[in-house]
Order: C-alpha cells, then sequence, then structure tokens
C-alpha cells in the first residue's frame, strides 16, 4: 500500500510538472502568437491607410474632372441658349415686320376698295 501511495505522490508530481510545462509552453505560444497578429494587424491597417488615401485621391480627381465637365457643359448650354433666343428674337422681330407689311398692305387695298366703291 504505501508503495502504491509513494508512486501515485510520484505520477502526481509529474504530472503536476509536466502540466507546468505545458502550460509554460502555451504562455509562451500563445504571446508569441499574439504578437505575430498584432504586428500582421499594423500591416494591414498601414496598407489599409496607404490605399484610403490612394481612393481619396482618385476621388478627388474625379470630382474635379466632373466639375469642370459640368461646368463646360454649363457653358455650353448658356452660349446655345443665348443663339436660340437670338433666332427667336430675330424670327419674331421678322414676323412682325412681315405682320406689319401686310397690315399696310391690306389698308392700301381696302383704300382702294373704298374708292372705288366710292366711300371716300
Amino acid at each position: 500500500r504505501d508503495v502504491i501511495i509513494v508512486e501515485s505522490e510520484k505520477t502526481r508530481d509529474v504530472v503536476k510538472e509536466e502540466s507546468e510545462k505545458t502550460r509554460d509552453v502555451i504562455i509562451v505560444e500563445s504571446e508569441k502568437t499574439r504578437d505575430v497578429v498584432k504586428e500582421e494587424s499594423e500591416k494591414t491597417r498601414d496598407v489599409i491607410i496607404v490605399e484610403s488615401e490612394k481612393t481619396r485621391d482618385v476621388v478627388r480627381e474625379e470630382s474635379e474632372k466632373t466639375r469642370e465637365t459640368i461646368e463646360n457643359v454649363s457653358e455650353v448650354v448658356h452660349e446655345e441658349s443665348e443663339k436660340t433666343r437670338d433666332v427667336i428674337k430675330g424670327t419674331i422681330e421678322e414676323d412682325v415686320e412681315w405682320r406689319k407689311a401686310e397690315l399696310m398692305e391690306m389698308k392700301t387695298t381696302l383704300g382702294k376698295v373704298k374708292e372705288k366703291v366710292g366711300m371716300v
């Protein structure tokens, strides 16, 4: 019985010692893993920052191009609107002159008719 107790205690001590060794290895490996994860996270963060800056620059550049295009289109629309307005104004002025001429011709014709009929 004493032999069993002694052997049991030896086994317990060996298990305890091995458990402590295992625990120490787990702690060391965990710390190594944490350090690797931290380092890789920092690398990833740096890449994200650089890529974000590139994206921001491209968006800014494209926004500027779009703004310039909008300004150019706006200017063209304004110029074409002015031309159209001038054409419409010219057409209206021609129409008014033509109507005046028509009215004068009608008055003249009416005057001639009145003369012939003897109303004058």
